[in-house]
């Protein structure tokens, strides 16, 4: 069942965030002060305004589909435009906060939707599979932040 799923999920949601917590405070936080913030990012607020638009159009999308008032392509093809809203945000991510590396992310969850829409692949894995590569893009970050910037 979909439940037992999603019960699962949230279990494991309580001590990651815990951990999360606990290493963003012995880790990251003690280095902020050293870190030097490009003056060319773009405000947050167009950030937000957009993200807030962006889930107000995927929560009406899948109620519509959900509901069976959708047109049949946007049923047919829902999880490939599901994927290109979030492939929006991230390209968006990417411009207003100059990170190259959000592109990239972008093509990856583009790549594994339409894997999972046209190539049949399974949907756990159509976004496992990108999801462990921006996890491990991730890592190489912080790493790369923790060397750069030692602890004082």
């Amino acid at each position: 069942m979909l439940t037992d799923t999603a019960g699962y999920v949230g279990i494991w949601f309580v001590p990651a965030y815990w951990i999360t917590w606990s290493l963003k405070r012995r880790l990251t936080q003690p280095r902020i002060w050293f870190v030097k913030v490009a003056r060319e990012r773009k405000t947050l607020s167009w950030l937000a305004i957009a993200g807030v638009a962006t889930f107000i159009i995927a929560v009406v999308a899948y109620f519509l589909v959900v509901s069976g008032s959708a047109l049949a392509p946007i049923r047919g093809y829902f999880m490939f435009l599901f994927g290109a809203i979030i492939v929006g945000m991230a390209g968006a991510m990417a411009y207003w906060w100059l990170a190259k590396r959000w592109y990239a992310y972008a093509v990856l969850i583009l790549l594994g939707v339409a894997a999972y829409q046209w190539l049949d692949f399974s949907l756990p894995f159509s976004f496992i599979i990108p999801g462990s590569v921006i996890i491990l893009s991730g890592l190489v970050t912080l790493v790369r932040f923790l060397r750069k910037t030692p602890n004082k």
